[in-house]
This record gives C-alpha cells, sequence and structure tokens, in this order.
C-alpha cells in the first residue's frame, strides 16, 4: 500500500510520518492548486491523509488507485466530497477530536466573563489595586445563571456538563430536537425554539458552539 501524506500550514507535522512507509509527501500552496509533479506522485497511491490541505476535484482526478481518504480533524470541509463519490473513494475523519478541549475552552471564557479575570488581572499588573477591586466587585457568579448553547452535538453536549457541574441551568437550540438526548436528560438541559431562545432573560449567558 502507498499513501500520500498532505501538509499545508504545518509542515512540521511532515516530520512524524514513519519512515519505513511506503509514501509520498504533498505540501500544498496556499492556493490550493497542485503542480504537474505532484499530481504525478500520487498517481498510484492507495490512501491519503491530509493535515489542512484541501483535497481537490484535481488530486481525485490524478490518484486513479486512490480508494480512501482520511482527514486530521472532524469534519469534511477540506475534501471533495462530490468529486471522492465520483470516482469512488471512501473519506473518514475524526469525529469528536479536540472537543473535549473546546468545550474546557468554552467554559472557561464563561467564566472568564462573568468573574471579569482578564480586566481585573490587567489592573492588578499595572498597580491599579483600587480599581481592580471596583472591577472585581461587579463580576457574578455562574450558579443559578442559565447558559444557551446552540448547536448541541460533541462540543455543545460536553459544554453542557461543564455548565452543569457549576450548578448552571442548560438551555439549547439545535436542529435535530433528539440530539444528545440521554446527556440533555442527565443535565437537565431543555432544547428551546430559536424565538425563546434568542429572547432571554436578563440573566441569560450564552456559549456559541
Amino acid at each position: 500500500m502507498k499513501i500520500a501524506f498532505f501538509f499545508r500550514g504545518r509542515p512540521e507535522m511532515a516530520k512524524l510520518v514513519p519512515a519505513n512507509l511506503n509514501h509520498v509527501k504533498i505540501f500544498a500552496s496556499e492556493d490550493n492548486v497542485y503542480t504537474a509533479e505532484q499530481l504525478q506522485e500520487v498517481a498510484d497511491v492507495d490512501a491519503l491523509y491530509t493535515s489542512g490541505a484541501y483535497i481537490t476535484e484535481q488530486v481525485f482526478t490524478a490518484a486513479k488507485k486512490l480508494r480512501m481518504v482520511q482527514t486530521a480533524g472532524t469534519g469534511f470541509d477540506r475534501v471533495d466530497l462530490t468529486a471522492a463519490t465520483k470516482n469512488g473513494v471512501l473519506c473518514c475523519n475524526n469525529a469528536g477530536m479536540n472537543s473535549s478541549r473546546v468545550a474546557d475552552f468554552s467554559m472557561m471564557l464563561v467564566l472568564t466573563q462573568m468573574r471579569y479575570y482578564v480586566p481585573t488581572t490587567e489592573l492588578m499588573k499595572n498597580g491599579e489595586w483600587e480599581k481592580a477591586r471596583e472591577v472585581a466587585g461587579q463580576a457574578m457568579e455562574v450558579e443559578g445563571k442559565t447558559l444557551g448553547i446552540i448547536g448541541f452535538g460533541n462540543i455543545g453536549s460536553k459544554l453542557g456538563k461543564r455548565a452543569h457541574a457549576f450548578d448552571m441551568k442548560v438551555i439549547y437550540n439545535d436542529i435535530l430536537q433528539d440530539v444528545n438526548m440521554e446527556t440533555a436528560r442527565q443535565i437537565s438541559a431543555r432544547w428551546v425554539e430559536k424565538d425563546e431562545f434568542l429572547a432571554p432573560p436578563s440573566d441569560q449567558i450564552f456559549g456559541l458552539n
């Protein structure tokens, strides 16, 4: 089996490819137009892995033996799925990859915003202690507040769990009302219509995912 590794934006990732693999490395340009030499290199590859590079119809047309494309991320936004289907190529992604990290980061932003950590820290760094106390005194607790989440998929549902752990109420809107219903039940999250979601009481804050 011969594998093509496509890279764009993070050339250091190419160093992680095992040397004993039968492979080629392709470094994509900013405009994602591949040279004749690059296309010739992938003519006989069986599988393709992309890290940041767009796999265009140009690639699918050139790689006559290609049977599978694996993306480094969670989506297929960097793969021409129409061309893949036309050429009978299976496309795979890493569903859920980094979802916990993003949920952690989102919860951190909620806490940072509610507690005014950033402006208070900057004021203390500048020695403005009285002003820092004044700003810190305006901070709010998250307990009892309602967090609205747009999209209750891998990231949104995990953010809901974290908010629930802080004794927050959770509402969400998703095009699929039954998405992650078990998680919603466990944390008493409530699906709401978009109109209700976009017109919250004054004590609601929002996490967009």
